[in-house]
């Protein structure tokens, strides 16, 4: 079966797969990671607070954590 998940305001640049649970983590354009029940299709949590588009996502600790990556450009740094 085939499932839409829908909630990022821009494009998802990665998931990932729980290890332990029937969940995936996706990282988004929006500075958003959201946490996807995969039975039912729903967001079941939402983290804020990037500076930027979230590149990167990944469960670590078993599957019990979420850790996300950004990329930062820093001009000028002589």
């Amino acid at each position: 079966m085939i499932k839409q998940f829908k909630g990022h305001k821009r494009g998802v640049w990665d998931i990932a797969f729980s290890p332990v649970e029937k969940v995936i983590a996706s990282a988004s354009g929006d500075n958003t990671v959201k946490v996807w029940n995969l039975v039912d299709g729903t967001c079941m949590k939402t983290l804020e607070g990037h500076i930027s588009p979230v590149l990167k996502v990944e469960w670590m600790c078993y599957g019990l954590e979420v850790i996300s990556g950004i990329v930062i450009l820093i001009e000028n740094c002589s």
